[in-house]
């Protein structure tokens, strides 16, 4: 016999297949799911996380989607069924100081 490994890509994909509900270690609901990086999130991630109940706060930047190599795609853009939101955008930046910004800026 010989066991075939399956990478990260295949289990979250039967993980997904399950339907499982997200509890906390208590078995309680989460109010609210945090989504970082949803301009690059993998499909089946999404649909595991829409899926859910509660409300989800998407972060990201749709200017930095860089892994479509990987099949992801861009939250930021899709219509969702929890949609009744709105878009804050982020005007300052803590990664970097002043003189950085205004140089990209320029």
């Amino acid at each position: 016999r010989r066991d075939v490994p399956i990478p990260h890509n295949g289990y979250l994909k039967v993980y997904q297949l399950s339907r499982p509900l997200l509890v906390d270690d208590q078995g309680w609901l989460y109010d609210l799911i945090l989504i970082d990086e949803a301009q690059d999130i993998n499909p089946v991630t999404h649909s595991l996380l829409v899926s859910q109940p509660g409300t989800k706060l998407l972060v990201g930047d749709r200017h930095q989607h860089i892994y479509s190599f990987n099949f992801c795609c861009n939250a930021l853009n899709m219509h969702h069924p929890y949609q009744e939101g709105r878009t804050l955008s982020l005007t300052t930046s803590f990664r970097m100081g002043e003189e950085v910004a205004e140089a990209v800026n320029r």
